[in-house]
């Protein structure tokens, strides 16, 4: 499928399938509050001009690089 889609919906659900991808300086936070294969539901998304960061319900105040995901619905809507 790819990694997330930067226009996913608030409150859709997205898996962390990638933790090889972003940024070696974030693995820490990614390793200590993500696990692969989990689902995570989108709480906001921050669009930067190098990265996206997609906070979660699930881990609050913490932006995650989106290339860490994938959806588990495209643009909100099931598959």
């Amino acid at each position: 499928m790819g990694t997330m889609d930067i226009e996913t919906r608030i409150g859709a659900k997205i898996k962390f399938s990638y933790p090889e991808n972003g940024y070696g300086s974030t693995r820490e936070t990614v390793d200590a509050y993500l696990s692969k294969g989990k689902t995570y539901t989108v709480e906001r998304i921050n669009i930067g001009g190098w990265s996206t960061s997609v906070y979660l319900e699930e881990v609050p105040g913490i932006g995650f690089n989106s290339v860490l995901f994938e959806n588990l619905e495209l643009g909100g809507q099931s598959e």
